[in-house]
């Protein structure tokens, strides 16, 4: 066959492959500023640390607040955001829906260096789609990088034993070390490499005697590019073992934690086609992380895989990654736990991918008919769309544990104080809400917001004589002290849930006038005794 007929086949997958792409960022990017709503406590978190790399220490790699450490790369990046694009929640899930968007070329890669370009197509597609990685590409949390640097890890190391190239091991190893920088989850990557090796030995599928030295080097380049991180855990150990224990299952003893193990390895086992993660900001509440219909192409795709085990690094990579990214939440409290295991989540797009390949091999051949073989296998893929997009952008989006798991009280409050202009009033806030990170980040750099204090907050400042604003909660005690001392203060702002909950307002915004402000003799004799509680 001549190339003129061979080069239109060959356009066609790359119109095909950017149109997956092009899918892919749309679903991450559509509607990202009101979906998900609210911030979320350590997506402002986030965003706190990353300013302080641009206003107080640039250089550094530990991050710690209220006892939680926090992997430095996320912050980096989003402070290269904020300078790019300013500081706003917004801009840090944009962070986020641009780092999900680039795993999916990046895995179209890794696939088809190994499995063929059919393949790698559709594992792109699978990924594009699945609402697992959709969802955390639309939230600012660190997670979100492990899929791309274990790709990036991954394509280089695959290279190298295909290509025996020095510079493919250097790669994977910069990646390899680069990913201890991420989140916790990517401490397990190592273990995947190990145990593909391992495989490949045995099953003798590899000459691992031509390319020995190339994979020491790999983890010496590796170790090299963790040691900054690593200096700093043992200097600082909290900022390692804080993090493991606040997650470890043994804190009981051994025996029960072995127990938990073996329940939570059975819940993330049956987290995929049974029963999901129950926690609102990671999924649907125990809705399974695939429908009935794609379950079967899954289940089919773990049995191509097993089958290639012996005859295909590839296949014992995908195996083993699959496997040992699920430790993330077998071995800690909670599972399953969508956030801590999104590392796998490309291994479960190839594996779909390697069932939707089979199945449309069984169809055609069954059939003899390779155009409703290709019919049915549209028809499937588009019902594992229809279903992921309806059950995130329809189903989970109007779930209104979402709106509350989001933070999205405290986050609509402080939008709100942050548009008042600045040193108009003098604005008192409850504690619970002023120290939340929520709250700190959408207010920063306010000197006009103070927490809640008795008598400042019904106290006239002669100085400044500025009106005071006071937000006070149905849920605490200023409120009916506001009622009882300023009648005639009026309530400029109110707080609701959305209609969906059926709530009445949760929290009133009281303007004080300052000629109606008590004189600071007077407030204290009126609150002499009472025991108020200010942080509610």
């Amino acid at each position: 066959m001549s190339a003129r007929h061979i080069q239109p086949h060959r356009y066609f997958n790359a119109y095909l492959f950017i149109a997956i792409w092009i899918l892919g960022i749309v679903l991450r990017f559509y509607d990202l500023a009101h979906l998900p709503p609210g911030l979320w406590y350590d997506e402002a978190l986030n965003g706190l640390n990353a300013l302080s790399l641009i206003e107080e220490q640039p250089l550094r790699l530990a991050f710690i607040y209220e006892g939680l450490p926090q992997e430095p790369f996320f912050m980096y990046l989003i402070a290269g955001f904020f300078l790019l694009f300013g500081a706003s929640g917004l801009v840090i899930r944009i962070a986020s829906a641009v780092i999900g968007s680039l795993t999916i070329p990046l895995l179209y890669y890794v696939v088809r260096e190994s499995a063929g370009r059919r393949v790698a197509l559709l594992s792109a597609l699978c990924l594009a789609l699945l609402r697992w990685h959709v969802h955390f590409s639309r939230v600012g949390f660190r997670t979100i990088l492990v899929p791309l640097v274990t790709l990036a890890c991954f394509l280089f190391f695959l290279r190298g034993l295909r290509t025996k190239k020095w510079s493919a091991f250097v790669l994977a190893g910069v990646f390899l070390g680069l990913g201890f920088y991420t989140y916790l989850s990517f401490y397990f990557v190592p273990l995947i490499l190990l145990l593909t090796l391992g495989s490949a030995y045995w099953a003798k599928s590899h000459s691992l005697r031509r390319t020995w030295k190339q994979i020491v080097l790999m983890f010496a380049v590796g170790a090299v590019v963790f040691l900054p991180l690593g200096i700093t855990y043992v200097g600082q150990p909290e900022f390692f073992l804080g993090r493991v224990d606040m997650v470890s299952l043994f804190d009981e003893g051994l025996w029960p934690g072995i127990k938990q193990i073996m329940r939570n390895g059975w819940d993330v086992l049956l987290m995929f086609s049974f029963k999901g993660d129950h926690v609102p900001k990671h999924n649907i509440p125990y809705v399974p992380v695939l429908d009935a219909l794609t379950s079967l192409f899954f289940l089919l795709g773990i049995v191509m895989l097993i089958r290639g085990l012996k005859r295909s690094v590839f296949h014992s990579l995908v195996f083993w990654w699959f496997l040992v990214m699920m430790l993330p939440s077998v071995l800690s409290f909670g599972a399953p736990n969508l956030l801590r295991v999104l590392g796998l989540s490309p291994a479960l797009a190839i594996i779909l991918a390697l069932g939707y390949e089979k199945g449309y091999e069984l169809a055609r051949s069954g059939w003899r008919s390779r155009g409703l073989a290709t019919v049915v296998m549209l028809f499937c893929l588009g019902m594992f769309g229809t279903v992921e997009v309806t059950r995130y952008f329809v189903v989970w989006r109007n779930d209104i544990r979402t709106w509350y798991d989001f933070n999205s009280r405290w986050a609509e409050l402080a939008r709100s104080v942050a548009q008042v202009p600045k040193e108009q009033y003098l604005i008192y806030v409850p504690g619970d809400i002023f120290y939340h990170t929520t709250f700190k980040f959408i207010v920063r750099g306010r000197q006009d917001v103070f927490p809640m204090r008795l008598p400042d907050a019904f106290t006239r400042d002669d100085k400044q004589a500025r009106d005071h604003l006071v937000v006070t909660t149905l849920y605490g005690e200023v409120y009916p002290e506001v009622r009882r001392l300023f009648p005639r203060a009026a309530i400029v702002e109110s707080f609701s849930d959305p209609p969906a909950a059926a709530s009445r307002p949760w929290a009133y915004v009281f303007r004080i006038p300052s000629d109606d402000l008590l004189s600071s003799v007077r407030a204290e004799s009126l609150l002499r005794g009472l025991r108020i509680d200010v942080n509610r």
